[in-house]
This record gives C-alpha cells, sequence and structure tokens, in this order.
C-alpha cells in the first residue's frame, strides 16, 4: 500500500485560509505532492477526496487531532478501493457487492478503537458516537457509495491528449566571437564603469549637501530677518504701561548703541583699508625705484 501523504495542523488552517477554492486546491496539491493534478484524473480525483475529508472534518466540529485520525482513515480506505493496477478488474456485481462489504468492514474495524466516552473525548485521541456515525455517513455517501468509479479510475489506462504548435521566437542577434573584449579589456571596461558611477554618485552626494547648505543658509537668513522685523516693529510701537516705557527706552538705547558700534567699525575698517592701500602703493613705488636703479 503507498504511504499516507501527511497533512499537519497548520496545513488544514492554510487550506482554510484561501478564499478562491482554486488556490486552495492548489496549496493542498502541493501539500500531497500532486503537481499534476489538473491535467492528471488520478492526481485531481486525489485532491478533491482530500479537500471533502477536511470540509467534513471542518463542518462536523472535529479538532485538528481527530481531523488528522479521520484523514489518516479516509486515506487508508482510499488505498483499498484503488485496488490494484497491475491486477485486472472484476466488473461482475458479486465481485463488486464483495469489495464494497469488505470496504464497509475496513471502516468499521478502522472506526470502532476509536470510541470514546462523551466526557473524554475533548482529553483523548478519539471520537464519540455520534461522530463515529457522522464519519461513517460520509465514507458511505462518498467513496463507497462511487466505488465502481473510483476503481475504473484507478485500475484503467486513462487517455490523455497531447497538443504541440510551432511557435517562431526572434532572438536578439549574436556578436561575432572575434570582437569579444578579452579578460583584460572586460576588467578595464568594468572598471571604467565603476568609476563612472562613483563620480556620479560623489557628484550626487556633494550636489545635496550643496542644496542643504543653501537651504539652511537661506532659513538662517529668514530667521534673522524676521527677528529684525519684529525689533523693528517693538522700536516703532508706542509703550502704553510704565513697563513697556523701560523696554522701549533700553532697546532705544540698544539700537542706538548698536549703531554707533557699527559705524565706528565701519570708520576704522575703512581707515585700515586705506593704511593697507598706501603701504601697498609704497612698496610698488619703492620697488619700481629699485628696478630702475638697475
Amino acid at each position: 500500500m503507498a504511504e499516507i501523504p501527511e497533512l499537519s495542523s497548520n496545513q488544514q488552517d492554510r487550506f482554510f485560509s484561501y478564499l478562491d477554492a482554486s488556490a486552495a486546491c492548489s496549496f493542498l496539491a502541493e501539500s500531497l505532492q500532486l503537481p499534476n493534478h489538473t491535467t492528471d484524473a488520478r492526481s485531481a480525483i486525489q485532491v478533491d477526496y482530500a479537500a471533502s475529508v477536511l470540509r467534513f472534518a471542518r463542518q462536523t466540529g472535529l479538532s485538528h487531532l481527530q481531523t488528522t485520525l479521520i484523514y489518516s482513515i479516509a486515506w487508508q480506505v482510499l488505498r483499498q478501493a484503488q485496488g490494484d493496477p497491475a491486477s485486472p478488474v472484476n466488473t461482475s456485481i458479486e465481485d463488486q457487492q464483495a469489495v464494497e462489504s469488505k470496504l464497509r468492514a475496513s471502516c468499521r474495524d478502522l472506526l470502532m478503537p476509536l470510541a470514546t466516552p462523551e466526557e473524554k473525548v475533548a482529553q483523548a485521541a478519539g471520537l464519540s458516537v455520534q461522530q463515529i456515525g457522522q464519519v461513517a455517513h460520509f465514507f458511505k455517501s462518498t467513496l463507497i457509495r462511487h466505488l465502481s468509479l473510483y476503481r475504473y479510475a484507478f485500475t484503467r489506462q486513462q487517455g490523455h491528449d497531447l497538443h504541440t504548435a510551432d511557435l517562431l521566437v526572434e532572438t536578439p542577434w549574436v556578436q561575432p566571437f572575434l570582437g569579444a573584449l578579452d579578460a583584460e579589456a572586460w576588467a578595464a571596461y568594468n572598471a571604467d564603469n565603476a568609476a563612472r558611477a562613483a563620480a556620479e554618485a560623489l557628484a550626487a552626494e556633494e550636489a545635496r549637501q550643496a542644496q542643504q547648505a543653501a537651504e539652511a543658509a537661506a532659513e538662517a537668513q529668514r530667521v534673522l530677518a524676521a527677528a529684525e522685523e519684529a525689533r523693528q516693529a517693538q522700536l516703532a510701537r508706542v509703550p502704553q504701561t510704565l513697563d513697556e516705557a523701560i523696554e522701549h527706552a533700553v532697546a532705544v538705547r540698544v539700537e542706538a548703541e548698536k549703531k554707533r558700534l557699527q559705524e565706528e567699525y565701519a570708520a576704522s575698517e575703512q581707515g585700515l583699508l586705506s593704511k593697507i592701500a598706501e603701504l601697498e602703493g609704497k612698496l610698488k613705488t619703492g620697488a619700481a625705484a629699485s628696478a630702475a636703479k638697475k
């Protein structure tokens, strides 16, 4: 008898998580290692059978452990119903009845040991009497009812249609081998590309930093302009209280002192620039005189 494909509780939950029935069946086929279920009739039957067992277990309210038990029994019964593909199948009514009776007895022998008292079902790996009856009815209404079809599908050679078609594919033109680069030229080509990419990345980074610096300078200038505007507005505002009058007087005094210092600094700077220009003129004159004497 072929090995029964395993199906974990996580795989059971994933099967029911798919909203699309086709996607759920594809996942189940992958779990059962039946990738050709869309083209092979026997694989499709097994996937559909496994899906019906899982849906029955979910609708009946079975736990993951109980579902695994029923799933294992379902595959054992299916393997018996499939028969031996190498042996010819007797299609007589007597043979079909004998196989069906044997299958019913096998279901009974597999299910009865799982009988568990109602109050212990939750803690034990078993089924209540009512659940066993539901499982037996499921097998009777599905596998046993269509036993002849199952045996026919799994014991007779199935015909397959294979269709072929010629397709013209346009491929890119292959460069002549003699024009290919040697190892050194290819390495130099890659090095040039890498250097060019690095230079472009460096230029982009410098441009980004320059833009950030310009934006920061503009923001600082805006803040200074706003502060100056607020200060000028404060100086121009007529004080309404004694405190405001004191603050206004202090601000006016500070502004006057600031203006005086700026004027003194400008005058000192202008004087220094004049002296520097005078010294430069004298140096140039002395140098010209020395050159003339030579």
